[in-house]
């Protein structure tokens, strides 16, 4: 198949665009051997009525965008389509996500390295990271093309270091220096790159396998990439759709971007209800990836935002996100959602009913409420010259429990606390990883 060409699935199709090749011979079809245009959504049911998908040629095709087309006919096209697929020929059974659900097969992960074994590879990591996404913001703000590659390339080794120890990179992006993304808008890329690391992990819980979380990863990284276009610099935040617009037309004319992770970008304003943007899908229209990358962007949106309330950020945004359930997002993933990022989740700061103020750093499959912890030594408190990791779900701590989520309310004294335990407050990720991996390391 010629590189050039892009794979699209047929409802997906808009008028404009130019079919090369269909998901089988074309004599099969009663289409034209050398191609053809869509003009309208006649032919688009037509298409519907052969084939789940086809190769577009984008530099043939004429006035295509990702609103166009008519929904009804499209809806018609594809009860029809339905009645003639055989299980074998679904898009399910080849391997699409579009009506995955939990209760489908799934591959099971174990955990490959130690804690402290994968710090020090996850803070490299999303180092790299960070540097890559500034620099395609730059890319992109100068009209230079991104290199998809290197980031594809990326994506595999990030996700890799995820099935290793998922909690190695949360912890890392929890605690990570956000100097690169200063602005309002760009620090839109920032909860982006932190909802990647949620998304992926969450996926690894769920079954998805590796090119699954790879698209993910990417879809997310690049949901809000239109905010660093030319003249997006202000400090007012732009409109969610216009900057969805303007992030998908500059993803799908990147060169070698996989169109999976455009279509993850392009439902991202989807919602459960049939109520959102840009096409109204609903439930199981809308593709497994683009549902989750959605609940995790909605997600670390919600932890922004309760930095600024009164309210315990972490607990605010569980509830927050719980409400969406049925109307935004699916129930059954917001739930595994909750499930799986815990009551405290790895990079929260809290404080023990002991007094003490702690990071969490590893979650407790047995027992949510009781992760292990990072305990801080207080301002002047010269007993306790290092911080030191207990597992609060073991015998010998029984006794202590976690009285209060302080992310969002922490006042000088916790900060100063949590930068003296880390002992370079201007190097958070590298402080982070050394000392934790250091402390695991030595008690196994």
């Amino acid at each position: 198949m010629n590189a050039s060409l892009t794979e699209v699935a047929t409802d997906d199709l808009c008028p404009g665009m130019f079919i090369a090749a269909v998901d089988q011979p074309i004599c099969n079809t009663p289409f034209p051997m050398r191609g053809f245009y869509i003009k309208d959504d006649d032919d688009i049911a037509k298409v519907e009525e052969y084939c789940d998908y086809v190769f577009i040629d984008f530099s043939k095709s004429t006035a295509v965008n990702l609103f166009g087309g008519n929904l009804l006919t499209k809806a018609k096209a594809k009860t029809k389509a339905k009645t003639r697929r055989k299980d074998g020929n679904s898009p399910t059974a080849r391997g699409g996500d579009k009506h995955y659900t939990l209760t489908s097969e799934k591959i099971t992960y174990s955990t490959g390295t130690s804690l402290a074994e994968e710090l020090k590879t996850a803070s490299v990591l999303f180092k790299h990271l960070q540097k890559s996404m500034s620099q395609a913001c730059t890319s992109i703000n100068e009209s230079k093309p991104i290199d998809v590659s290197g980031f594809s390339s990326l994506a595999k080794t990030i996700v890799d270091s995820i099935l290793r120890n998922p909690n190695a990179l949360i912890l890392v992006a929890c605690t990570a220096n956000t100097n690169l993304f200063a602005t309002r808008n760009l620090q839109a890329i920032m909860i982006c790159i932190r909802a990647a690391i949620t998304g992926i992990a969450f996926g690894r819980e769920i079954g998805l396998n590796k090119r699954q979380l790879q698209t993910l990863l990417l879809g997310i990284l690049f949901a809000k990439i239109g905010c660093s276009l030319p003249g997006a610099e202000s400090e007012k935040p732009q409109d969610e759709r216009t900057l969805l617009i303007t992030t998908y037309k500059t993803i799908q004319n990147l060169k070698g971007m996989d169109r999976n992770v455009v279509e993850v970008i392009a439902n991202q304003l989807e919602k459960e209800n049939g109520e959102g943007f840009p096409k109204k899908r609903s439930g199981k229209d809308i593709p497994l990836l683009g549902k989750i990358g959605a609940i995790s962007l909605h997600y670390h949106h919600l932890l922004e935002t309760a930095k600024y309330s009164t309210k315990p950020v972490l607990g605010n945004a569980i509830a927050e996100l719980n409400k969406t359930k049925g109307e935004l997002f699916n129930e059954e993933l917001v739930e595994e959602f909750v499930k799986t990022t815990g009551i405290y989740p790895v990079g929260s700061l809290v404080r023990l009913n002991s007094k003490q103020v702690g990071l969490v750093v590893c979650q407790c499959q047995e027992s949510k409420l009781k992760p292990q912890v990072l305990l801080l030594p207080e301002p002047g408190d010269k007993t306790q010259k290092t911080a030191h990791i207990i597992n609060l779900n073991s015998p010998e701590n029984h006794r202590l429990t976690i009285s209060d989520n302080l992310r969002g309310n922490i006042n000088e004294h916790t900060l100063n606390a949590l930068q003296a335990a880390l002992c370079k407050p201007h190097n958070w990720i590298r402080a982070t990883y050394l000392k934790i991996g250091a402390l695991l390391g030595k008690t196994g």
